[in-house]
């Protein structure tokens, strides 16, 4: 690590969270590297598979500016497989999976995002192709049962810097702005209950089973 790079480093307290979260977890942050903005970490998420560390996913991790920028956390080059020839284990819809949504959950705060890639996971991408709304999707409602309430899908990210298809989740700042986001949900899962009755492909059939469970889940929320 460059001094400069420690010099970010320090202080940086969505990834100092992130970082402590991830202990013990067979998960480890590391390469890190300054990115082209002030504030910004780039680093690499590792697995150890027989002894070995492979690289599943890239991060950057932007510290914020307060009290004008509010820090960001986004991943990318998500590996659905992690190992080698002989050792390979998934990644996309896994424990580990699980374990770096549940870190990444507790590091961001109420109105901090979290920008995630899905366009190498199957289930996920072929639901939102097929008009699913995110929270139905198979990584929108890993997000939403982490807490987070308002969503946005980068379809076709703009220019090439920008990465592949992503999610873009925020917590609610604050409860009022969670029941507005929630009745927008409701809303736009009954109207996708409505136009698809029946399943026709089997990501789809679990995007209804998760939107009619959602729906009713919400409506008992709102009371």
């Amino acid at each position: 690590m460059t001094g400069r790079v420690r010099h970010l480093v320090h202080g940086c307290t969505i990834l100092d969270r992130l970082e402590q979260d991830l202990r013990g977890t067979g998960l480890r942050l590391g390469d890190k590297r300054g990115g082209r903005i002030k504030g910004l970490i780039l680093l690499n998420l590792h697995v150890s598979i027989g002894g070995l560390p492979y690289r599943a996913a890239s991060l950057a991790v932007f510290c914020g500016r307060p009290p004008y920028y509010r820090p960001w956390i986004e991943v990318y080059n998500i590996e659905p497989v992690i190992g080698g020839e002989r050792s390979s284990i998934p990644f996309i819809d896994s424990q580990m999976e699980a374990l770096l949504l549940d870190s990444l959950a507790k590091a961001l705060g109420p109105g901090d995002r979290l920008f995630i890639e899905y366009y190498r996971d199957p289930e996920t991408l072929a639901q939102l192709e097929q008009g699913s709304p995110v929270i139905a999707s198979r990584l929108g409602y890993e997000l939403y049962k982490r807490g987070f309430t308002w969503f946005k899908v980068w379809y076709y990210p703009e220019g090439f810097n920008e990465g592949g298809q992503k999610i873009q989740a925020e917590k609610p700042l604050d409860g009022e702005r969670r029941v507005s986001h929630l009745k927008e949900h409701l809303a736009e899962l009954k109207s996708f209950l409505e136009r698809h009755r029946m399943p026709t492909s089997p990501e789809l059939g679990l995007a209804l089973a998760r939107a009619r469970r959602l729906a009713r889940e919400i409506e008992k929320i709102l009371g």
